[in-house]
């Protein structure tokens, strides 16, 4: 093959390649056999770490599951024990608001006493009438809540109980 002033190659193709499995450029043959062997057996090593590491997570997850359970059980039980009190607080409030409007409307009738101020006293007894209902419904969602609570820890425990899950 010619191009421009410069010869590529055997001018017969057949010479071409009867050099090409005559007479190579390089020659070579390699042999080999390999095998292999676990130094120390690391995968596994490793593999047996992974799930050490992977069990002691899980049981980090389930303990902080189980304190989480338990304050907001506690949570719930204060928040109820505050809305009992509160309950019982403002029931004296109601019973001195209608002591104070029952005494009242007896000074009223001996004219001790002004329109107004039985007025007053009359509010006061509302309020206080408003602020324990007020402090009942706390207690019911406070009830609610503690036994809401107390359900997720026990339907979180319950096999350990022996209880259906």
């Amino acid at each position: 093959m010619t191009q421009g002033y410069s010869n590529f190659g055997y001018a017969d193709p057949g010479r071409s390649m009867n050099e090409v499995f005559t007479n190579p450029d390089m020659v070579r043959q390699d042999y080999g056999l390999w095998y292999t062997y676990p130094l120390f057996n690391r995968a596994a090593n490793a593999s047996h770490g992974q799930a050490m590491l992977d069990a002691r997570e899980e049981r980090t997850r389930a303990r902080q599951l189980e304190n989480s359970l338990r304050r907001t059980a506690a949570d719930a039980l204060t928040m109820l024990e505050g809305a009992r009190r509160r309950v019982t607080i403002t029931a004296k409030g109601v019973e001195l608001a209608r002591a104070a409007y029952r005494k009242a409307l007896d000074m009223q009738s001996d004219r001790e006493i002004t329109e107004y101020e039985i007025l007053s006293k009359s509010s006061n007894q509302l309020t206080a009438e408003l602020a324990y209902i007020n402090a009942r419904m706390d207690c019911q969602k406070a009830a609610a809540r503690f036994q809401a609570a107390l359900g997720a820890y026990q339907e979180r425990y319950a096999t350990r109980d022996g209880g259906e899950s």
